[in-house]
């Protein structure tokens, strides 16, 4: 960002601080970018980084009376960024959510042979997956992982969609694995 950019920035957030809401459109403006950018980096999903990107900028305007004139009105807004991704990150592993993988890591203590079944039944899993529709995969996909979901469809509306999917799921699962 250039100089004259990040002077700018200075001038809008100093401006918001002081309860000037009109600077409120040019600051986000400026500053979403950057906000983007680094939380794209940082989480490596763009759904996930838009999410935490967004929430970045509303914990920017929530906390506006902490904002020092005297400091770099990027770094603070990055700082407040990088806050918000590291805390995404830290519930994501509370919540142990992990890929499917042959390298996951709840398999780490486990003997050669356990490890060897549950990477077996992970690709079998996957060969089931890969046999349906693509809007199922999707959907059951979306079920284990929330921010995939789209939010405008009802929860009723996504529940009978995930029992439709898991249906699907077994019938698929049953002719290739079951005699």
């Amino acid at each position: 960002m250039r100089a004259a950019d990040r002077q700018a920035l200075n001038v809008w957030l100093s401006q918001l601080a002081d309860g000037d809401r009109d600077a409120f459109a040019p600051f986000y403006a400026a500053a979403w970018p950057a906000v983007r950018a680094l939380t794209g980096r940082m989480l490596r999903d763009d759904v996930l980084a838009d999410d935490a990107a967004q929430q970045a900028m509303v914990d920017v305007f929530a906390r506006i009376e902490a904002f020092d004139p005297s400091r770099d009105a990027l770094a603070w807004t990055l700082g407040v960024a990088t806050w918000r991704c590291r805390t995404l990150l830290r519930s994501q592993g509370r919540r142990r959510e992990e890929a499917l993988d042959d390298h996951s890591a709840a398999y780490q203590g486990d003997s050669p042979e356990t490890m060897a079944a549950a990477a077996e039944e992970r690709q079998a899993l996957r060969d089931v997956l890969a046999t349906l529709a693509p809007d199922d995969a999707a959907t059951l996909l979306a079920s284990v992982q929330p921010h995939l979901r789209d939010p405008e469809l009802a929860p009723a509306t996504f529940r009978k969609r995930v029992q439709r999917a898991m249906n699907r799921l077994r019938a698929a699962w049953r002719l290739r694995h079951d005699p």
